[in-house]
């Protein structure tokens, strides 16, 4: 057995692994750009490498991430691009399967025989492919290979398409009451900008959106977004002239291509959006309606990010019910003046969606139906509550004001999460 998965491995290496050690001199043009935490190269066609700074050998694990400026914000029906909305979720579905030079067989036993981890996730402003795998025998990259198969060449057909179009179409998150967490985003997004730039479905919300979709407008919106200035990759536990040597063998002879650059997001809200709740199927239970209010914010590399960071720790929250275990937050403001007080709440939480050009900052709110009257006027107490110190003003003492003491913690706590983040 360990002698058939070493040929096959073999096999990989002969067939689709290029000569690392013979890079033509006319791709090892690169500019870097060093920095305390990291180091990035530009190689010539734009495609650029980043690695951890602090890495002085390689890493018996490796973890590779390969981002593609895409995602459902290139897919408005107003944008110059022309990209239908969808798109990105069904190229998010169809990843690692049927390549120019791969069958969905080939590549699925491959990437087994690798033993490797792997997901391909699309979101509102990019599509990240994302592996992992053990650092020997070459197996980096072999890996690599199959991520540069599935993102560069990757192949659609039509039975492949339509079978996915029915299968999202009946898992549309619409027809899931439940699903909060999915459906509350949407349509925050959708309001908030108009159903433009960010306001579009990153998930699928209407079966209806899939209709028009054609086999030409995955290929279009491949061939448009997925260029080398427009994707970066990220390695961790390899040494950076290595992950760098790598790139250049696999991704360094695409061709350079102008870079797109998508229509900025505009904060357009001025109001509310409900959806009427209808009776539920999956889950008889389910007595809750769900409540989110949100403000636009700081992008994601604005200097005070990290204050609206620390901001959303303070108010914290969570679930009525929170299994053991430190670190759940459970004195943040949100836990103690909202879910410790009111017995009908059975979340709150607050959430943070930052972006390149804008942001989202806001709560989330779950209570029993009949309670929806008064829950916008408790999550507005708590935004106000925010604004004002706990100290005493005209002898008297707010209590439920904000201190250093909170905002201490949710340092912390934030610093917990990042650190907590890097194990994985």
């Amino acid at each position: 057995m360990l002698l058939s998965i070493r040929q096959n491995i073999r096999q990989i290496n002969n067939t689709f692994i290029p000569q690392i050690n013979s890079i033509s001199k006319k791709f090892n043009s690169t500019t870097t750009k060093v920095t305390s935490n990291t180091i990035i190269s530009t190689l010539s066609n734009g495609f650029k490498v980043a690695t951890n700074n602090n890495i002085k050998s390689n890493h018996e694990i490796v973890a590779m991430g390969l981002y593609v400026n895409a995602g459902s914000r290139y897919e408005s029906n107003t944008s110059y691009l022309g990209l239908k909305p969808g798109v990105s979720k069904l190229i998010e579905k169809l990843s690692f399967r049927d390549t120019a030079n791969l069958s969905l067989t080939e590549m699925s036993n491959k990437l087994e025989l690798l033993g490797g981890n792997y997901q391909c996730v699309a979101n509102r402003d990019s599509i990240m492919y994302q592996t992992s795998c053990i650092n020997m025998n070459n197996q980096i990259t072999e890996l690599m290979t199959l991520l540069k198969e599935t993102v560069i060449n990757p192949r659609f057909d039509n039975q492949q398409l339509n079978d996915l179009k029915e299968i999202l179409a009946a898992d549309s998150i619409l027809n899931m009451p439940s699903q909060k967490e999915l459906i509350l985003p949407e349509l925050l997004h959708q309001k908030a900008f108009n159903n433009e730039t960010l306001g579009s479905s990153l998930n699928i919300t209407d079966p209806t959106m899939l209709e028009n979709i054609q086999l030409a407008d995955l290929y279009k919106y491949h061939q448009m977004l997925f260029t080398p200035s427009n994707m970066t990759l990220a390695m961790v536990g390899l040494k950076h002239e290595d992950a760098l040597k790598l790139a250049t063998a696999l991704f360094g002879d695409l061709p350079k291509q102008p870079v797109i650059t998508p229509d900025n997001a505009t904060y357009k809200a001025n109001g509310s959006l409900a959806i009427p709740k209808k009776a539920p199927v999956s889950n008889p239970l389910e007595t809750f309606s769900h409540i989110a209010i949100a403000y636009p914010t700081l992008p994601i590399k604005h200097n005070d990010i990290y204050t609206v960071a620390v901001l959303q720790s303070v108010l914290g929250g969570g679930s009525s019910f929170s299994s053991g275990g430190p670190g759940k937050g459970l004195y943040s403001r949100l836990y103690t003046q909202v879910l410790g007080r009111y017995g009908w709440v059975d979340h709150c939480s607050a959430f943070n969606y930052a972006y390149k050009d804008t942001g989202l900052f806001g709560m989330i709110c779950s209570v029993e139906d009949n309670a929806t009257g008064v829950v916008g006027e408790l999550l507005a107490q708590q935004f106000y509550n925010l604004c004002n110190p706990m100290e005493k003003t005209s002898g008297k003492t707010n209590r439920d004001g904000i201190n250093d003491e909170q905002v201490q913690r949710g340092k912390k706590q934030l610093k917990s999460s990042l650190l907590m983040g890097l194990e994985s």
